[in-house]
């Protein structure tokens, strides 16, 4: 931005023909919005919902549950993208800009999966046609099992994106393991999801509130998280 704007600058004041950096592509910052993802608790509801539902809609569920992936990585998926190995099951994925990368298949997800898995080829995810399920009718089955788990608040395939990385990283996963597993090509987008699991106590206006409402001892307030009182919260 700065190599940019210096650019221009000499184009307006010294009269530049033009400037070399204006097809220069600027990054928007991501939105600091919070990420929706599922609880646990809904996540388990949503797949024993999910498990009630036909094989086609119960394999999906848990495929995208259990590795993260893109609902158009699932759709375009094929049984012969499927690697069993003596150790376990991988899927082959074809990334944004054509890139593939391999995922586990968690043994839950494998056995669900053994219904489609009648052929030796043709899409994973088939219509009665034979023709690859589309995203559309693959969002119409997964959000009414949403909404037969009961789950309020709003829905789509790519909640479930969100929250297979929300879960990874409040479980631990380091941010390269859990920005290589979705396939981010930027770990800016993998830490976006961090927001999701900040709480309260964790956030600098609540520590700045802290060092308002204490005396001044000379001293920043102590790091880590701190607790109000139910009185100093309310006021």
């Amino acid at each position: 931005v700065t190599l940019r704007g210096l650019y221009d600058f000499a184009v307006d004041e010294y009269r530049l023909p033009g400037s070399p950096a204006a097809r220069i592509r600027i990054r928007r910052p991501r939105s600091q919005a919070r990420i929706h993802a599922l609880t646990l608790v809904e996540l388990r509801a949503f797949l024993t919902s999910a498990d009630h539902a036909g094989p086609r809609t119960t394999a999906l569920a848990w495929l995208l549950a259990t590795t993260g992936i893109r609902i158009s990585e699932a759709c375009s998926a094929h049984i012969n993208d499927i690697s069993d190995t003596t150790t376990e099951p991988w899927l082959v994925v074809t990334c944004k800009n054509s890139l593939r990368r391999s995922v586990p298949l968690h043994p839950g997800t494998w056995t669900r999966l053994q219904p489609l898995l009648t052929a030796a080829t043709g899409p994973l995810f088939a219509t009665r046609s034979g023709r690859p399920l589309d995203r559309q009718a693959a969002a119409r089955e997964l959000t009414a099992v949403a909404t037969a788990a009961r789950i309020s608040s709003r829905f789509s395939p790519h909640v479930l994106r969100h929250t297979f990385v929300t879960l990874a990283r409040h479980t631990g996963c380091a941010l390269e393991d859990v920005q290589d597993a979705a396939g981010h090509a930027n770990p800016a987008t993998t830490r976006a999801y961090d927001r999701t699991l900040q709480q309260h106590a964790d956030h600098p206006a609540h520590r700045i509130l802290l060092a308002l409402r204490h005396p001044d001892t000379g001293h920043p307030p102590q790091p880590g998280p701190q607790v109000l009182t139910a009185t100093e919260a309310a006021s």
